[in-house]
């Protein structure tokens, strides 16, 4: 009997050894696990570098980069008093209307054909570009009047938030916001533009007035 009991008492030891070594093989997280977790987190938090957001501007050109699509364009005052139910109602345009006095028109520093009027709104610090691509579009460099949109960027536009238009030149990207409708002349041999035009952009509708006529 006592050689029985030692053999069963021997048994439930060997038992209750062999669970508590299961239990620790269950708690134990499995080798690599918590890698696995931060793994699976990093896209979340790196999913979208600025490279995706304008992966046609030279990475090299400083001057394109730092003002890709204007930065914020419709991040400032105003835009975040819009009801989000109301994004389809743009309302009425924000005016941003070139002072003579800032308004330039220059042809851009790359290897395309592409001039540009640019200006800032003295009211509001706004700025922008409005963009003409000729060498794309095979072009001469002549004055155009009521032709805008026919051809493809041609214009384009590039928006700015106040604060950030001490540097109009730089003020430019490889493409841009098509304009809903654009009218007017632009001549890049005299340097004269009279054009009026609508962007949209974040749920915010622009209207852009150039003019350095006599």
């Amino acid at each position: 009997m006592k050689r029985q009991g030692l053999i069963v008492v021997f048994g439930l030891a060997v038992q209750l050894i062999g669970c508590g070594g299961d239990a620790r093989t269950i708690l134990t997280p499995p080798a690599g696990g918590s890698g696995g977790m931060s793994g699976g987190g990093a896209p979340s938090t790196g999913g979208s570098g600025p490279a995706e957001l304008d992966a046609g501007v030279d990475a090299s050109d400083g001057s394109a980069g730092t003002l890709a699509m204007g930065g914020a364009a419709g991040a400032g005052p105003g835009d975040a008093s819009r009801d989000a139910s109301d994004e389809n109602d743009p309302g009425p345009p924000v005016p941003i209307t070139f002072d003579p006095g800032s308004l330039q028109i220059y042809e851009l520093p790359i290897n395309s054909v592409r001039f540009a009027a640019v200006g800032m709104d003295a009211a509001t610090g706004r700025c922008a570009a409005i963009i003409w691509d000729y060498s794309n579009n095979d072009l001469e460099v002549e004055p155009h009047c009521d032709d805008f949109l026919t051809y493809p960027d041609f214009p384009y536009v590039v928006l700015g938030e106040p604060g950030s238009c001490d540097n109009l030149q730089g003020l430019w990207t490889y493409a841009g916001i098509e304009p809903e409708f654009a009218s007017g002349c632009f001549d890049p041999v005299a340097e004269l533009v009279d054009v009026e035009l609508e962007v949209s952009f974040n749920a915010t509708l622009y209207r852009l007035v150039a003019n350095n006529t006599p």
